[in-house]
């Protein structure tokens, strides 16, 4: 059955609409047939050799193009919730569209934002002139997408449609966004004299972002946030210069279910985005700063800008996984920037084995911000049955005992 549908989208010819025409039009040939009446004869020769003209003068623009592939160009960053992303797909050396003709670019897939969580997108882009078609594409969560693009060609009236390229592969990934706020970060260092030195810079030095977002406008995302960067705060008392330099950052994706849900995913993301957003906001601050960033097993050092592109491109595909257990860190520090969420139930353990000052940056279930599963209203993106689950997640608070505590507390609405 699915070889038999795949068959039919790439061979037949006619769209929805022109599938109901052509039965009009056989409908009332029939109609002339008992009756004799000449009008409906008129409509049905009309309707039918309309379909005709536009099949034919779409099987000759596609005899002219046959072998000149469409080129995806996803080099560029994408990042979920901001409008105006759009991706550019070049046509190559064809000619311009027939009159009442249009150059479309489908692509189809999914986007993968959790543990057995996907939603199915779809976006189209259009274009007569030959040249550049961009496909608009705003997803809610970052993650991996996998898709199919193919190129085809449409009359403007809906009525009939030629697929000019084979379906082709193309994989995305979508970044987490970055907060928009232009709040300090602040630093407390006690004895480095060369990290004293380096506040001595303009609060536009200090917290600049539009450099890390081609195309900006981040006020589009739809986080709707003010979150508190400048409460991060660094108490670095370090043995050296050198050693003050280093941020131990741990990043607490852990969930003890094997299956996620639309809660779980909310937290996952915003977590995601405020990690990156503070490692991006020290970096602009402080770029000789290194951070000692920790997901489960996995340990990161980033020294550099491409560091931090790496690091936004793995942190991008990272799910929930389960804690491999107490195991002992033998890296003794003063001070470590703990990011989580509401479903790591380790965390408690985690603080107990950790005496040092921890600044603790949880997500957590509440109303006191509201975000829209779909950022767009042409739903583009739609979630499975997935979006239904019932979760439990941890309510209490937990406060280090030397530290600090900032929550945000997170709902999701379908609008």
């Amino acid at each position: 059955m699915r070889s038999v549908l795949l068959w039919l989208d790439r061979m037949y010819p006619l769209t929805a609409t022109g599938t109901l025409l052509f039965i009009a039009s056989l409908l009332l040939f029939g109609v002339f047939y008992g009756t004799g009446s000449f009008y409906p004869l008129a409509f049905s020769l009309v309707s039918f050799w309309s379909l005709f003209w536009l099949f034919i003068l779409g099987q000759v623009q596609r005899l002219r193009s046959a072998k000149i592939p469409a080129i995806v160009e996803a080099g560029r960053p994408l990042f979920a919730r901001l409008e105006g992303q759009a991706i550019p797909v070049s046509l190559g050396a064809r000619r311009p569209a027939f009159y009442f003709f249009r150059y479309h670019y489908r692509l189809k897939g999914r986007l993968m934002a959790g543990r057995q969580c996907h939603l199915s997108l779809y976006a189209e882009g259009a274009s007569r002139e030959a040249g550049v078609i961009t496909v608009p594409l705003r997803l809610p969560f970052c993650g991996p997408v996998r898709a199919s693009g193919s190129l085809m060609l449409r009359d403007v009236f809906g009525l009939t449609r030629v697929l000019l390229t084979d379906p082709e592969e193309i994989q995305l990934t979508f970044l987490p966004p970055l907060f928009p706020d232009r709040a300090p970060v602040k630093f407390d260092p006690s004895s480095s004299q060369e990290s004293t030195r380096k506040l001595q810079v303009t609060e536009e030095e200090k917290y600049y972002m539009r450099e890390y977002i081609p195309g900006d406008r981040l006020k589009d995302i739809n986080w709707k946030t003010s979150i508190r960067i400048d409460e991060l705060i660094t108490r670095i008392s370090p043995k050296s210069p050198e050693e003050s330099h280093l941020i131990h950052v741990d990043i607490r994706a852990f969930h003890s279910e094997r299956k996620d849900g639309p809660e779980a995913i909310l937290q996952l993301n915003f977590m995601k985005s405020w990690a990156l957003s503070f490692l991006r906001a020290v970096h602009a601050a402080h770029p000789g700063y290194r951070f000692q960033v920790t997901m489960g097993l996995e340990s990161h050092l980033l020294e550099s800008e491409e560091d931090l592109v790496a690091f936004s491109r793995r942190l991008a595909v990272c799910e929930y996984q389960a804690e491999a257990g107490n195991f002992a860190d033998p890296t003794a520090v003063q001070e470590r920037f703990v990011f989580s969420t509401a479903f790591d139930k380790g965390l408690g353990n985690y603080l107990r084995r950790h005496p040092s000052s921890v600044q603790l940056f949880r997500t957590m279930k509440g109303r006191d911000r509201r975000v829209g599963l779909f950022p767009s209203p042409d739903l583009s993106a739609l979630p499975g049955l997935w979006i239904f689950r019932r979760e439990r997640p941890e309510r209490a608070s937990l406060t280090p005992q030397r530290g600090k505590l900032v929550e945000e507390r997170l709902s999701l609405r379908f609008f």
